[in-house]
Order: C-alpha cells, then structure tokens, then sequence
C-alpha cells in the first residue's frame, strides 16, 4: 500500500501488533537520491523492545544525518496509518546491522 508517497508492505501479518513486520520502500530524489528500502520492525535489545527501520548501507556512516532525516521524514508520512491500522503508537530507531549502529528517529 502506498501511504504519502511511501511503500509499506507488510510481509509478516498477525493480530499482535509487536509480531509484525513491514517493508519500507521510498524513493528519495532529494538528499541520497536513491530508493531506500527497509524493514520495520519490532527489535529486542538490552532487555528492552523497541521499534526499529532496519536499512542495509555500507556508506550508512558516510550518510547518517541523511538517513536521520529521511527516516525522520518517511515516519511522519506512515506513523498515522499506522496507528490507525496496526493499533500502536511508535518512537522508532534506525538500525544498520553492518554498523551495529542505532540511531533515533527525530519524530
């Protein structure tokens, strides 16, 4: 489904709103200039559970306030639908695993 000009599938579905997963597809023509896909998911760390995008880049580092921003941007085009959807009020993270880097959002 196509909310605000970003793609959100979800590919795991299930009543529980914490066992779900979405992939996230946006095609930024401003800042990377690039299509940057994602997966939006619940993540334990720490012995806590947070909601997290989960973006695969080996110039993450290169780009990271970029990747604030534009995953600050792509959270406050989807958050809405996913509340009023998935039932669930969110503070997300961005997460590279190849980095082991875990950054907040700005929403």
């Amino acid at each position: 489904m196509k909310v605000n000009g970003v793609e959100v599938i979800e590919i795991v579905k299930t009543k529980i709103p914490e066992d779900k997963v979405f992939k996230v597809i946006y095609k930024d023509k401003k800042v990377l200039k690039k299509t940057i896909i994602a997966e939006f998911r619940m993540v334990a760390t720490n012995n806590r559970k947070m909601w997290a995008y989960i973006v695969e880049d080996e110039n993450f580092m290169d780009h990271l306030e970029d990747y604030i921003n534009i995953f600050s941007k792509i959270h406050e085009k989807i958050h809405e639908y996913l509340i009023r959807h998935h039932e669930y009020m969110i503070s997300p993270f961005i997460i590279t695993p190849s980095h082991n880097i875990m950054m907040p959002t700005q929403h």
